[in-house]
């Protein structure tokens, strides 16, 4: 947070950084607003998980306790809870690939623009 201060400060005679600085606070808003579906999702993602390792325990209590075989469905809800987190991963590496590409072409759209400076003013005038 005290970077992004420093940042801010040193913009104000820096054009090239307030552009940088510009368009990632852009795209972080644009993210921020994107991730309350994402953060919806995660949550119920890990109700899920929660869910289906109780149901694991359950199932091997049962199978420790009377027979082996009845232990079996641990095995493919085990396989669930990798599914979950690999989608979980999957989702975090898509958000930090878009959000990077974003950066990156707004950032090459503000290096297009061009500011006018103190200089061009002060010949604009005295001309």
């Amino acid at each position: 947070m005290i970077g992004n201060l420093i940042a801010l400060y040193r913009a104000r005679k820096n054009p090239i950084l307030a552009k940088r600085l510009a368009s990632e606070l852009l795209v972080e808003g644009a993210v921020d607003r994107a991730s309350w579906p994402l953060a919806i999702a995660k949550f119920w993602a890990v109700v899920g998980i929660v869910v289906v390792s109780v149901l694991i325990l359950l199932f091997l209590v049962i199978g420790i306790f009377t027979h082996w075989t009845l232990a079996i469905p641990a095995l493919p809800l085990g396989g669930l809870i990798y599914g979950i987190v690999r989608l979980w991963r999957g989702v975090n590496l898509g958000v930090e690939n878009v959000t990077k590409l974003a950066k990156r072409e707004i950032g090459n759209r503000a290096a297009a623009l061009n500011f006018p400076s103190r200089e061009t003013k002060e010949t604009a005038e005295s001309s």
